[in-house]
């Protein structure tokens, strides 16, 4: 008030206390005062106990300020009481949602006490009688914790900058609508109140936001570097066609609803995640996919089992694939890093190739794997090497005939069928496949010795091999200075080629049959 006007006040006549008048124009003149003294939004100020006298209190009570302290009680400011705001376009003090306000004269009308985007509402008859109301949120605004004002939500078609939105929602203005921030990898959760990421898109642990970041139950918010995270599944949970996540295959579960889309909840004590009948769940892509012989189309979602087709509407193993079990298992040579090799055909995947070869003492044939003789076969010939058959479930050789040293082959014994192309005759014995039996090389001059398992020289015929074969009672001694010949020991003779007992008589050397049979030798061996 100015010294004038207080001046003027002094030499007015004194006006008794019982006037009317004096008493209203008191009022008058203390309002004009208290108006006049009080501090404004923002300036410091000092605290007292007695509302009274708080300095940043307003007569009309129009900006409801209220002197603050500090945090830490250093000093203090002019600042709107408890649960109000400051509105930043009136410009005063208003009620946050669920604040008091006063409702307009009689009318019902909203007034503007509140913060922007909210009105002042009636609650029952007896409030519109005194006038007093509660602060609520306009229909397409919510109350923001972060803030305490209320903010325009998603969807709403009347916002200018993003600090309208509802900022710990998430939200931002773009073209006057409220939406996420990334419409790509967001969406709204009206339950929480707030955009959420869903599988696969940023995040950001670290936010100071209250609300879960990531869409959805069982999701997390991974860091995949020092710099980047990412919203996934929680460990034991993977990821369905619509971003939501559910219990892995195998997990345990009460129903069906436990579990991704694609499983079943199945078990009796324990109840777990399985794939349905029919089909087989494949690691690498997490899925579910139809085995072998299952009705299949083409252009399904459904798969068939990995290295099946589905043909003729029908889950088929590929070429080089064979149906086991409702799998499709590698073949000889095809390629084994996702599916194993068909084991009942002697079959095992080699690392360094990723493709499948043959087990220990089984021989590649013809594309597939054979045992060697003495080794397990499927009652089939062909499962076995070279000759060899199968024999009592293993390979062996038939009889009349016997297992070369290299277990590869089956040779055919002294007077045993033959040919020159699979049944050939045992080496070491001197035999030759003779009109397909086997005999001696020269049956005119050798004769077979069971004994000896092996043809030997007749009797003043050459001997044989490095070992000097002769018929028995004979030796194999010098003839001619050219080569050594059989010839009977003492008191054996020649008869037929053979030595036997001649009762004293001298052996006679034949020399016109030792010639004949060098002049045989030559012709076989030329």
């Amino acid at each position: 008030m100015s010294s004038t006007i207080v001046a003027q006040l002094k030499t007015k006549p004194v006006i008794s206390m019982n006037s009317s008048k004096f008493t209203v124009f008191a009022l008058l003149v203390g309002c004009f005062i208290g108006v006049s003294q009080a501090l404004e939004y923002g300036q410091p100020c000092n605290v007292t106990s007695k509302p009274e006298l708080d300095e940043c209190r307003s007569v009309n009570l129009k900006d409801p300020l209220k002197c603050t302290p500090t945090a830490d009680n250093s000093t203090a400011f002019c600042a709107c009481e408890p649960e109000m705001f400051r509105h930043e376009e009136l410009n005063y003090c208003v009620s946050s949602q669920g604040g008091k306000c006063t409702l307009q004269s009689g009318d019902g009308q909203p007034s503007h006490q509140c913060t922007k985007f909210a009105q002042c509402f009636n609650s029952t008859e007896k409030a519109i009688e005194r006038k007093e109301g509660k602060c609520y949120c306009d229909p397409d605004a919510i109350h923001d914790e972060l803030t305490g004002h209320c903010k325009l939500t998603f969807g709403s078609k009347r916002c200018t900058v993003a600090t309208e939105c509802l900022v710990g929602g998430l939200l931002t203005c773009r073209e006057g609508n409220c939406g996420c921030e990334d419409e790509e990898h967001q969406v709204w959760n009206s339950t929480a109140n707030s955009c959420q990421t869903l599988i696969n898109g940023s995040c950001a642990a670290n936010k100071p936001f209250p609300k879960p970041e990531c869409y959805g139950l069982n999701t997390v918010c991974k860091n995949i570097t020092a710099s980047e995270f990412v919203c996934e599944c929680s460990d034991g949970y993977t990821e369905a066609p619509d971003k939501s996540c559910y219990k892995d295959f195998e997990g345990t579960c009460e129903d069906k609803n436990d579990c991704h889309p694609q499983f079943e909840c199945k078990g009796n004590a324990t109840k777990q995640c399985l794939c349905p009948d029919g089909q087989l769940y494949h690691v690498g892509s997490k899925t579910c996919r139809l085995l072998v012989g299952q009705q299949c189309e083409v252009e399904s979602d459904l798969e068939c089992t990995v290295h099946a087709s589905c043909t003729n509407n029908t889950c088929t193993c590929t070429t080089g694939f064979i149906s086991s079990s409702g799998t499709c298992l590698a073949k000889y040579g095809s390629e084994c890093s996702e599916v194993g090799c068909y084991e009942p055909d002697f079959l095992q995947c080699v690392d360094t190739t990723k493709t499948c070869g043959c087990v220990d003492k089984y021989l590649p044939e013809s594309n597939k794997c054979v045992g060697l003789i003495g080794e397990s076969c499927r009652s089939t010939d062909e499962d076995c090497i070279g000759n060899s058959k199968c024999l009592n479930d293993r390979c062996g050789c038939p009889s009349g005939q016997e297992q070369q040293d290299d277990l590869k082959q089956c040779v055919a014994l002294y007077g045993q069928n033959c040919d020159d192309s699979t049944i050939h005759c045992k080496n070491g014995q001197f035999l030759s496949c003779i009109n397909s039996t086997c005999n001696c090389n020269i049956p005119s001059t050798q004769v077979y010795d069971e004994s000896r398992t092996s043809c030997v020289g007749k009797a003043d015929f050459p001997c044989l091999g490095e070992l000097n074969l002769c018929v028995a009672n004979s030796s194999c001694s010098p003839f001619d200075n050219t080569q050594n010949i059989c010839k009977c020991n003492a008191n054996f003779a020649n008869k037929e080629g053979q030595c036997l007992q001649s009762n004293g008589s001298p052996n006679v050397v034949n020399s016109s049959s030792i010639i004949l049979s060098i002049l045989l030798m030559i012709v076989k061996f030329v």
